[in-house]
């Protein structure tokens, strides 16, 4: 890994803001690190969609003297900041943080903190590892590196999956868009057995299910929640299991607003035909 830049992974645009951040980082002795999935993908050869980067400073404070920003959007709990640049791209800034569990279900408490704090409270190995902008090498303390080479998705803390169910629906979605293996299925099993879902609202489900319908793969993703017990199929299921009901919503009209999100909501509605 001696070898790997993230920057090698940017289009031009892209490339063109990141060397100027690294200009600007390195001039005000900011340390900052491009974090999480992005440097996953870059890692799989797979050009990154969004840009995280996380500094150990007032976020606030480094983001009003940055050059060539259009505008920016400040979310205060978690001390993140949306940054627009004149040249279209956009880059999220954030603050390295702790988080603790008051109890398993609920949302973390944050504290501001160091990178290795930061990817202490990530989901999986894969995502626990950040590229240090100033030296330009790689952080990876949960051998995220190793982990993506044997194409396998691992938890970091021995409580993952109680402290925060919804890293179980998280880790199929990795599983079938990488196409890896569910390292931790014998502890996701018992924790579905457990009811851990029930520590958790309607809505951090739904919005879980939402995301696995909008992967190109969705269908792989909703029947890995079949054969995990997560979703109950209905009967009708076992008689046609290819989740499809393209053919009799071709010949639905609708409304010319709404024909963007048609494919979309099909998905959803097979979903919900085949659970019980």
């Amino acid at each position: 890994m001696l070898n790997f830049h993230i920057e090698d992974f940017l289009n031009e645009e892209e490339g063109s803001i990141f060397n100027m951040l690294i200009s600007y980082f390195k001039e005000n002795n900011i340390k900052a690190y491009v974090v999480g999935g992005a440097v996953r993908d870059a890692l799989l050869k797979i050009a990154p969609k969004d840009i995280d980067i996380a500094v150990e400073g007032d976020v606030e404070a480094i983001i009003k003297n940055i050059p060539k920003v259009e505008k920016t959007v400040y979310h205060e709990r978690f001390k993140t900041s949306s940054v627009y640049f004149k040249n279209g791209i956009q880059f999220d800034i954030i603050r390295c943080r702790k988080e603790r569990y008051a109890q398993n279900g609920s949302l973390p408490e944050v504290y501001p903190s160091n990178i290795y704090d930061d990817l202490d409270r990530r989901d999986f190995t894969v995502n626990a590892i950040a590229y240090d902008i100033i030296n330009g090498c790689i952080i990876d303390p949960y051998q995220g590196v190793e982990h993506i080479k044997r194409r396998i998705i691992k938890k970091i803390k021995c409580n993952s999956y109680r402290e925060d169910p919804t890293r179980i629906f998280r880790a199929i979605r990795y599983s079938v868009r990488y196409g890896f293996s569910l390292g931790d299925e014998d502890e996701i099993l018992n924790c579905i057995q457990e009811n851990v879902f029930s520590t958790i609202s309607f809505h951090r489900i739904m919005k879980e299910i939402l995301l696995m319908a909008g992967e190109n793969r969705w269908q792989e993703n909703i029947k890995k929640c079949f054969s995990l017990g997560i979703f109950k199929p209905s009967k009708e299921f076992y008689f046609n299991n290819d989740l499809e009901l393209e053919k009799k919503w071709a010949s639905l009209t609708c409304e010319e607003e709404l024909k963007p999100n048609v494919s979309f909501n099909i998905r959803l509605c097979n979903i919900y035909l085949w659970m019980d």
